[in-house]
C-alpha cells in the first residue's frame, strides 16, 4: 500500500512538475513574441527604406551629415551611458568594427549617444578609454536623430548601405547580433567594390 501510494505521489509530483515546465516555457515564448512586437513597434524605419537625414556632432566637434555620405556604407549605432547592454556592445565594437574597417574610405560608423549631455558623453569616454576602448562618438541629446529611427529600446544600430537605404538593423546585444552585422558590413562593402 505505502508503495502505491508512493507512486502515485511520484506520478502526481512529476505531472504537476510537467505542466509547470510547459507553462513557463508558454510564457516564455509569450515574452519574447510580445518584446519581438513591441520592437518592431517602436522601429519607425524598416529595412528596405530611407534613412532619414540628420546632421550629428561628434565629441571631437567633426560633423557628419548622412546624406553627404552616399556611397558608402554607414552603421547608426545608437546607445546611452547608463545602458549595461550598449555598454556590452561597446566592448566588442574595437575588435570587430573599428579595427577591421579602419583602413576602408568606403564604411563609415556613427556611434550617437541618445539623449546624455555632452559632458556625461565626455566622462564616459574617457573612462572606457581607460579600459582600451576609444573611438569618437557622435551626441543627439534631445533625442532629435533618434526619434526618426525609432521610439524605445537600445542599443540599436542601423545599417545603411550605398544608397542610403537601411538593409539591416538590431535591437539589443548578442554575439550573434555582432556577428550577424559584421557579415552584412563586409557583404555591403564586398558589392560596393564589385567583388
Amino acid at each position: 500500500m505505502k508503495l502505491k501510494i508512493g507512486l502515485i505521489f511520484t506520478m502526481s509530483l512529476f505531472v504537476t512538475l510537467s505542466v509547470q515546465g510547459q507553462s513557463q516555457k508558454s510564457q516564455a515564448k509569450e515574452q519574447k513574441e510580445n518584446l519581438d512586437q513591441q520592437i518592431q513597434t517602436s522601429t519607425l524605419i524598416k529595412i528596405g527604406e530611407k534613412a532619414p537625414d540628420f546632421t550629428v556632432t561628434m565629441l571631437n566637434g567633426k560633423k557628419y551629415t548622412l546624406s553627404e555620405l552616399r556611397g558608402k556604407v554607414v552603421l547608426v549605432n545608437f546607445w546611452a551611458t547608463w545602458c549595461p547592454p550598449c555598454m556590452r556592445e561597446f566592448t566588442e565594437i574595437p575588435n570587430h568594427i573599428i579595427e577591421p574597417f579602419a583602413g576602408n574610405k568606403n564604411f563609415v560608423f556613427l556611434p550617437i549617444s541618445r539623449g546624455e549631455s555632452q559632458q556625461v558623453v565626455d566622462e564616459k569616454m574617457e573612462q572606457l578609454k581607460k579600459q582600451g576602448i576609444s573611438f569618437n562618438v557622435g551626441l543627439d541629446p534631445d533625442k532629435k536623430i533618434y526619434s526618426n529611427y525609432a521610439t524605445a529600446f537600445i542599443p540599436r544600430n542601423f545599417l545603411i548601405d550605398q544608397k542610403g537605404n537601411v538593409v539591416y538593423f538590431s535591437v539589443g546585444y548578442t554575439p550573434k547580433s555582432m556577428s550577424d552585422l559584421v557579415a552584412k558590413i563586409h557583404e555591403l562593402l564586398s558589392a560596393g567594390s564589385g567583388k
